[in-house]
């Protein structure tokens, strides 16, 4: 790999690795949201429809499902910033085993 390329390479990869704080905010609006946008479609389905499991348990209870809302939340978003991270981490072992084999063979 041509050792002008690897900035290149590192600045694409973390382009790629998007935003956490809109992943968070976009779950705050409705939880599986975030994790859609970002490219996580299970887990934003499984989120965003158990997502009325709340709404309708905040109606029932007059409210108390909001409290159990938000670790729901934090779960949510947790699960998306892991999976953020963990294809940050591949992108740059590529980036790193490029740069290990000899003439940069990708």
């Amino acid at each position: 790999m041509d050792p002008a390329a690897i900035p290149v390479e590192i600045e694409r990869a973390k382009a790629e690795r998007r935003n956490p704080l809109v992943l968070w905010l976009l779950n705050l609006l409705w939880p599986g949201l975030g994790n859609l946008v970002i490219g996580q479609t299970g887990a934003g389905l499984l989120f965003g429809f158990g997502n009325w499991f709340f709404v309708g348990l905040s109606i029932v209870t007059a409210g108390v499902g909001l409290f159990l809302w938000f670790p729901y939340w934090v779960a949510a978003s947790a699960v998306g910033h892991q999976w953020i991270n963990k294809r940050y981490a591949a992108a740059l072992g590529e980036i790193q085993a490029k740069v290990a084999t000899p003439g940069g063979a990708g």
